[in-house]
């Protein structure tokens, strides 16, 4: 029996609440990047007992996670980093025409999930009034 010996991290953004019920100890995520308040969010929740609270702000980024994940990797992440206010740069390898209209539709949908997202973040963090 491993027990605690074992620390599993997981990969996928999209499963670190359920990853941390089942028993892994944190992520490794890009989404850890652009949205730390999220991901520590659900970290700090699911430590902190408060699962509801862990399960929402799970479920508040799958949105954009999906988003992301419309581009091929990592342009949909670079688009998210520069809505976050962060200049990325033209991606490293061309894009097709095609692949370019996809990559601007994909921007203008992570604009529109972003701004809300992140509205909706502040008020998780914002203490009770």
């Amino acid at each position: 029996m491993i027990g605690e010996d074992l620390s599993i991290l997981v990969g996928r953004e999209d499963i670190l609440f359920p990853a941390l019920v089942m028993g892994a100890k944190g992520c490794m995520t890009a989404t850890a990047g652009i949205l730390p308040e999220a991901m520590v969010g659900i970290y700090n929740a699911w430590k902190e007992g408060n699962y509801d609270k862990a399960r929402e702000l799970q479920f508040s980024i799958l949105l954009l996670i999906r988003a992301m994940f419309a581009a091929p990797f990592p342009t949909g992440f670079k688009a998210a980093l520069e809505v976050r206010g962060f200049k990325m740069g033209p991606p490293q390898q061309p894009l097709s025409d095609a692949e370019y209209f996809k990559f601007a539709g994909t921007k203008s949908r992570i604009e529109k999930v972003m701004v809300p997202l992140l509205k909706s973040l502040s008020n998780f963090q914002s203490p009770p009034s």
